[in-house]
């Protein structure tokens, strides 16, 4: 798979040349896989939001914790832990839910950090079903973001 450099407010990171790539006022880039012949869907969202400069970790995973709770409360976490971003430490999460609309369910990892006043999370999901090239290509990005 082909990929280019995407450069955003702050980062950088590997995409794939035949995703699509979106902005908008709540997110600073959002990739979505192009339409495929199973069905499956994935984006990967990156957000930067301002917080308090002495917002840590443990407020940010606390906080993440009960905004998942609330969009999906009947959401399986998989796996909950620490991870890095670009060498630094980060809130990792692993997760599996049903939207009520959807006919699949939903596999969603986030890994967030706070950098300098900011909330820098990246949100990988994609539709539930056999998908390791996704899985692959999301953890590829992830794994390619860099702090610029």
């Amino acid at each position: 798979m082909e990929t280019m450099l995407f450069r955003g407010p702050g980062f950088e990171m590997q995409v794939p040349t035949n995703w699509l790539i979106r902005a908008s006022p709540q997110h600073q880039a959002i990739f979505i896989t192009p339409q495929r012949e199973d069905n499956l869907l994935a984006n990967l969202v990156v957000d930067l939001v301002r917080i308090s400069s002495d917002v840590g970790l443990a407020e940010i995973r606390i906080l993440l914790q009960r905004t998942r709770q609330d969009l999906f409360p009947d959401a399986e976490v998989l796996v909950e832990d620490e991870a890095t971003l670009d060498g630094r430490p980060a809130y990792h999460c692993f997760y599996r839910f049903q939207h009520p609309k959807a006919d699949k369910a939903t596999l969603q990892r986030i890994i967030a950090l706070p950098v300098d006043g900011m909330l820098v999370s990246l949100t990988a999901s994609r539709t539930a079903g056999e998908a390791a090239d996704l899985d692959r290509t999301l953890a590829g990005m992830i794994q390619d973001f860099k702090f610029v």
